[in-house]
């Protein structure tokens, strides 16, 4: 069987990272992923539990500092805390302007975004 060729350039779906349906689509994912409340297998950020398990344990008594490079609305800060509710957060996310301005209403005392 011979594939067809392609006439042309593929149109793209979206216009990037920074499109707007995209960043919509994230953030109803993490809003639904926070107000969950709970860690199941569901979630694509317990993969990351088993670093911040190490780091959260080395010291219980001041706030965990988190510098998370493209961290998008804050997922992985939400299992964090979900996973480890006694222990201080202090999440710093560096996004592209339109998802920092987007994530920003998750933000509080213990989660930032940054552009």
């Amino acid at each position: 069987m011979r594939l067809p060729r392609w006439r042309g350039r593929p149109k793209p779906v979206s216009h990037g990272y920074d499109d707007a349906l995209l960043i919509d689509v994230i953030i109803r994912k993490t809003a639904a992923i926070r107000d969950a409340a709970r860690i199941d297998d569901t979630i694509p950020g317990e993969a990351l539990l088993p670093t911040i398990a190490a780091i959260a344990g080395a010291d219980g008594g001041s706030p965990l500092h988190v510098l998370d490079f493209g961290g998008a609305a804050g997922l992985h800060a939400f299992v964090a805390r979900e996973a480890f509710p006694t222990r201080r957060f202090r999440w710093a996310v560096a996004e592209t302007p339109p998802m920092a301005t987007a994530a920003s209403r998750f933000a509080d005392d213990q989660l930032r975004f940054f552009i």
